[in-house]
């Protein structure tokens, strides 16, 4: 994704898979993509033999040919393109394009890239159409087969809780450590005591929200291992590198809202570093590896890091301290908002039973009462759910919060900025005055 990468209860784990990813994507496509109208089968055989053999060049970042089931997706009308016979039961590489038609349970969001398993196959999915600036095709299906192969080793695939971001003081230590990264980028990642002094700013996180430690480390796992894959497979310039994360790391620190695209940008970083003296380095990562650690002991920085004051007076970072009071206030605000208009005000609840999602990033966590997101589509047994105005979902995915419906009366249900198909036997029921369900009917 240039921003980027669901299923729940019977379908549960497919589904935090997926979803991880579709929140996460909406990246390299969207951004960097000004191009192809049309596409072919005869013109994307020569982008599979290009992304078999970037695969194969770079075949040392993960001791294999990483190379795999590819789909091409027109989310227009869900059209594929595929590098093997999805109806055939192994992979074959053999230079031939497949085309059709996904069924509508399997079309996913625009701009979406993941990894879906379809037809007894695990593919790394990306949108079309590909970007047109050089090496950010390649990285977008590279970064999702890398996806499939950390999936295979046992890595990290979940959505984590990354609530202690909507604090100021994970957010002033969760910033400071990207404004370091973006410092050593912007020096042609030649001082490495700002890597350094990042590492000890991330060790004051991790001293301050111990709880969070191994969620960090999880998405790390799962987007800055697949993140860094795909960036060092797409061969880009030192001056694209430069421009691009810099650009990347500014749109993160700028926004009200911290999420987990932060995952994207750091092993990444410390990763190209690393690669200077150890290329290998990707090589001796297990699913168990803390990538803190890891780091930590390859650039040799004090486990006992010196306090907050020191970091900020040293690289004058009191400005954006007084910023991030500001915007701490002015989230806490809307956070209050979301809170009473979709859980304490008049509300649709509705149980996601075998649900395939797509979703915009998160928008907020609301701690212990789930997080909200701007868009969501659904298809689930009872029919589907597309809002444009958003939905607050449990924590545990398993249950939604939209506004009031508006009118309920018939199986199409309309809400403000949501729209909700029902198939028979489900219905909308008024359980009191404020609080309205979805029901099978007896």
């Amino acid at each position: 994704m240039k921003y980027i990468q669901l299923l729940l209860v019977a379908c549960l784990l497919t589904f935090i898979c997926i979803s991880k990813q579709s929140t996460k994507k909406i990246q390299k496509n969207s951004h960097f993509t000004e191009g192809y109208n049309s596409y072919s089968c005869e013109n994307l055989v020569k982008f599979f033999q290009k992304v078999d053999s970037t695969t194969a060049k770079n075949r040392y970042i993960w001791n294999k040919n990483i190379y795999g089931p590819v789909l091409l997706i027109d989310d227009k009308n869900g059209k594929y393109y595929a590098n093997t016979n999805p109806d055939e039961e192994a992979f074959a590489k053999n230079y031939t394009c497949y085309e059709g038609t996904l069924p509508k349970d399997k079309m996913l969001g625009s701009g979406t890239n993941t990894i879906v398993k379809w037809k007894n196959k695990v593919w790394a999915v990306a949108t079309l159409p590909l970007s047109t600036i050089p090496g950010f095709d390649i990285d977008v299906v590279t970064h999702e087969l890398t996806h499939v192969e950390l999936e295979s080793r046992g890595h990290s695939t979940g959505i984590q809780n990354t609530s202690h971001l909507v604090t100021y003081n994970g957010r002033i230590l969760m910033r400071l450590e990207l404004e370091l990264l973006k410092k050593f980028i912007t020096n042609d990642r030649n001082d490495i005591q700002l890597l350094k002094d990042a590492l000890s700013i991330r060790q004051l996180r991790h001293q301050e929200f111990s709880s969070f430690k191994m969620n960090e480390n999880s998405l790390e796992h799962n987007e800055g291992l697949a993140n860094y894959s795909g960036i060092i497979m797409a061969n880009l310039t030192k001056i694209k590198i430069k421009s691009f994360f810099t650009m990347l790391i500014n749109r993160f620190v700028q926004s009200e809202r911290y999420g987990r695209d932060f995952a994207y940008l750091t092993i990444t970083i410390y990763g190209m570093k690393l690669r200077e003296s150890d290329s290998l380095w990707t090589q001796k990562v297990n699913p168990n590896t803390d990538l803190t650690d890891f780091m930590i002991k390859a650039f040799k920085v004090d486990k006992l890091p010196r306090d907050l004051k020191y970091y900020t007076s040293k690289y004058d970072f009191l400005d954006i301290l007084e910023q991030e009071k500001n915007i701490v206030e002015k989230q806490k605000r809307s956070i209050d908002s979301i809170t009473r208009i979709f859980l304490n005000g008049p509300h649709l609840k509705v149980k996601f039973e075998k649900a395939a999602m797509s979703t915009s990033p998160e928008d907020f966590l609301l701690n212990d009462m789930g997080r909200h997101f701007s868009f969501i589509r659904v298809t689930d047994s009872w029919g589907e759910l597309n809002a444009t105005k958003g939905i607050v979902i449990s924590p545990d995915f398993r249950v939604g919060y939209l506004r009031i419906p508006k009118d309920y009366s018939s199986n199409t249900i309309v809400g403000e900025g949501y729209t909700l198909n029902l198939k028979d036997k489900y219905k909308i029921v008024k359980e009191s005055d404020s609080v309205y369900v979805l029901k099978k009917s007896d």
